[in-house]
């Protein structure tokens, strides 16, 4: 059995600071799944410094470190003066916005040796191992009685690129009766004072012109048990982000998945693992929110299986074993 350190950032209820990061929500619920792996030690660490990372090598003495990085939140990890010191342990990077080219592309350098992706539509190589999804549950959840009228929510942060705006646009064209949940928490990173959310809001307030359509917004930063519970109880869950091309595979609808209702997307390029599902759930004037909740789940049973949590353990033990 190998020991493996998984370093992610602090996140969340876990520091004093509540700092709401994507990367690092998903790194740390990575962790938590395949630290349940009973063929080899994962150890997860939330730390966000070099001088704790030191300490905790010092104390598991681990034949494996997985690095959760992340340009903008986990610069720390830059410095590689304690891969240099440890060339014996193997260093590997978990990176999120990767793309094809970039993958063909890698070579091992001096202090990272290999290179993890969960872009599951990628083709890994000897030094880039591809991974499934981080899905919060693979339980089967309970499947409501559809509402009348219709429940459509969106979860995740207010950022411009996530076409809340035209969502909500796209739910009035067709709807004259709705409720519209928005979960949207601030982002310590990219919206500290809340300004983009604030915004967000108003241009919503803006829209709505039926009086039929209701929207429900929250922001309270909500832990990963209660985003799942909160989107399972909308009757469809709805992510229309712009196209951004090479950008990594958006994180929010994995919570959708794990609620087990059904889901609408745009045909933006952090969606790609979604394009191809039959019947589709790429929302269009053909193709409509209706439609969608119509077809059920059945087009996301293929990603329930290959995201399952077993599958994503194997998945870990086996880059394990093919590196030691």
């Amino acid at each position: 059995m190998k020991k493996i350190l998984f370093i992610c950032q602090k996140i969340g209820f876990k520091t004093e600071e509540s700092t709401h990061c994507g990367v690092g929500i998903v790194a740390d619920l990575t962790s938590n799944i395949v630290q349940k792996s009973i063929k080899h030690n994962f150890i997860p660490l939330c730390i966000d410094s070099q001088s704790e990372l030191e300490l905790s090598i010092q104390h598991h003495t681990p034949d494996i470190i997985i690095y959760s990085y992340h340009e903008g939140t986990t610069q720390w990890i830059n410095d590689n003066s304690l891969r240099v010191k440890w060339p014996d342990i193997k260093h590997i990077m978990i990176h999120y916005d990767f793309y094809q080219k970039k993958i063909d592309d890698f070579k091992p350098v001096q202090d990272f040796h290999y290179l993890i992706t969960d872009d599951v539509t990628a083709t890994g190589n000897e030094y880039v191992f591809v991974v499934p999804r981080s899905i919060p549950t693979d339980k089967s959840y309970t499947n409501t009685v559809p509402n009348d009228p219709p429940i459509i929510g969106f979860q995740g942060f207010a950022f411009d690129h996530k076409g809340i705006n035209n969502l909500v646009s796209a739910i009035q064209n067709e709807f004259d009766e709705a409720t519209i949940r928005l979960h949207m928490p601030t982002s310590r990173f990219a919206d500290p004072n809340g300004l983009k959310t604030a915004q967000c809001i108003k241009e919503i307030n803006c829209i709505i012109h039926k009086p039929g359509i209701e929207v429900k917004i929250d922001t309270e930063f909500l832990s990963t048990e209660d985003i799942v519970e909160w989107l399972s109880h909308n009757d469809i869950n709805c992510y229309f982000y712009d196209y951004l091309d090479k950008a990594g595979i958006a994180t929010s609808p994995d919570y959708a998945l794990s609620a087990r209702k059904p889901i609408a997307i745009t045909k933006s390029f952090q969606l790609r693992h979604l394009w191809d599902l039959e019947p589709s759930i790429i929302h269009s004037s053909t193709n409509t929110f209706t439609q969608i909740m119509n077809n059920g789940i059945e087009p996301l049973i293929p990603v329930y299986k290959q995201n399952a949590h077993k599958a994503l353990i194997a998945a870990y033990e086996n880059i394990v074993d093919s590196i030691t």
